[in-house]
C-alpha cells in the first residue's frame, strides 16, 4: 500500500489484511470435486507454504479455512492441510481417479498480488499428482 507521510513522502508499509485468496469448488453439479478425498487430494497436492514464500515473496498466511482470525466464526483449531503428494495420489486413486483427472482454476489477473502466478503455482504443484489443471484467466477480476 502506497503512502503519504505528514510531509508528501511517500512509502510502502505492509499491513494485516482480512483478503483472503482461496480455491472454491462447485460441488452442485457433481464432479470430481463432489468427492471430499479429491477436494483433500488437491489440498495436500498443493506446496502452499513454498508457493508463498516464492510467488507471493513471503506476504501471504496459510489458513485452514477462508477466515483469519479479524474475522468473526474464525477458529484457530481448523488447520490447513499438510503437503503431502503421495497421500494427495492415494486418495485420488480411493476416489476412482488413479489416472488423474483435468479441470480448469478460473483465476482473477492483476486484482490481487501475483493473483496469475499463484494460480499457474497450483496447477504445476497439481500435475505432480496427476490432475491437469488449466489456468483460464480474467483480467481485473471475477464477478
Amino acid at each position: 500500500m502506497k503512502l503519504m507521510d505528514w510531509k508528501g513522502r511517500s512509502f510502502v508499509s505492509k499491513v494485516p489484511s482480512v483478503r483472503v485468496i482461496f480455491m472454491a469448488f462447485d460441488m452442485i453439479k457433481g464432479g470430481p470435486s463432489a468427492d471430499k478425498r479429491v477436494r483433500q487430494a488437491i489440498a495436500m497436492g498443493v506446496d502452499m507454504k513454498t508457493n508463498i514464500k516464492k510467488v507471493l515473496e513471503g506476504n501471504g498466511i496459510l489458513l485452514g479455512s477462508p477466515l483469519t482470525d479479524k474475522h468473526f466464526g474464525y477458529d484457530p483449531s481448523v488447520k490447513p492441510f499438510d503437503y503431502d503428494p503421495e497421500k494427495a495420489k492415494k486418495l485420488l486413486a480411493e476416489a476412482g481417479y488413479a489416472k488423474g483427472l483435468e479441470f480448469t482454476i478460473n483465476s482473477p489477473s492483476g486484482r490481487y498480488l501475483n493473483d496469475k502466478e499463484m494460480a499457474e503455482a497450483v496447477a504445476g504443484d497439481l500435475i505432480k499428482i496427476g490432475i491437469k489443471a488449466t489456468v483460464k484467466t480474467m483480467n481485473g477480476g471475477l464477478t
